[in-house]
């Protein structure tokens, strides 16, 4: 079943708490966000040099399985770092996104309030699972209060198909429509096990067409 579960946050961090954690692989430490969100252990910065080290970090890391990205603060802190940046290099595609894509321990990903579209942040998180060719040890995946923006179903779709041990996905607040619904539900059919849709913008009827064919729950 899918709960509405809390990620598991801890006392208040800042950002040199948490990098500092993250590099030794506190094993007390087991979920990070990034980026605002009135959480405790939320980490933000508008130094490049701060992403490339905790993706250095968390490429090592065994204890963090849960990520939450906020994405509408991080997509302005990606425009703000590029603008001022003084690396040389893309700190959060060379840096943080390329930890993450070496890291094996982080099982549950939650995207939330911004857009998943062409050029954001929402698609690299969704893609980097893609890249992993079906090796992601990825099992949950929660996006809300997000706008699914042109082709934004099927980034998702792709993410579905490629992730092979995810079996329970929530799509909540973000507006979904029956015509972005049906390739999501076609990719999850294969070996999803709970599929929640809550507070969307569609009907029953694409849901039914195809539940025959899925082993999935389907909550709207």
């Amino acid at each position: 079943m899918f709960r509405h579960e809390r990620i598991g946050y801890h006392s208040r961090y800042y950002k040199d708490d948490i990098l500092l954690k993250v590099e030794q692989n506190d094993e007390s430490f087991t979920a990070l966000v990034l980026g605002s969100n009135n959480l405790s252990t939320e980490f933000i910065s508008n130094d490049g040099n701060d992403y490339i080290n905790l993706g250095q970090s968390i490429a090592k890391n065994t204890h963090v399985q849960k990520l939450h990205i906020h994405l509408k603060t991080m997509d302005q802190q990606t425009l703000q770092i590029k603008i001022h940046d003084t690396t040389g290099i893309d700190p959060m595609n060379n840096g943080l996104l390329g930890g993450i894509k070496q890291n094996t321990s982080i099982k549950k990903l939650y995207l939330d309030s911004g857009d998943i579209n062409n050029h954001g942040l929402g698609k690299e998180f969704l893609q980097m699972y893609t890249q992993k060719n079906k090796n992601s040890q990825l099992i949950w995946l929660s996006i809300s209060n997000v706008s699914l923006q042109s082709g934004a179903e099927q980034i998702i779709a792709s993410t579905f198909r490629s992730c092979r041990y995810l079996t329970n996905v929530r799509l909540s607040k973000s507006n979904i429509t029956d015509e972005q619904l049906l390739p999501i539900i076609e990719a999850a059919r294969e070996h999803l096990e709970q599929l929640v849709l809550d507070k969307n913008r569609i009907s029953s009827v694409p849901a039914m067409l195809l539940l025959p064919y899925l082993k999935t729950h389907i909550t709207n």
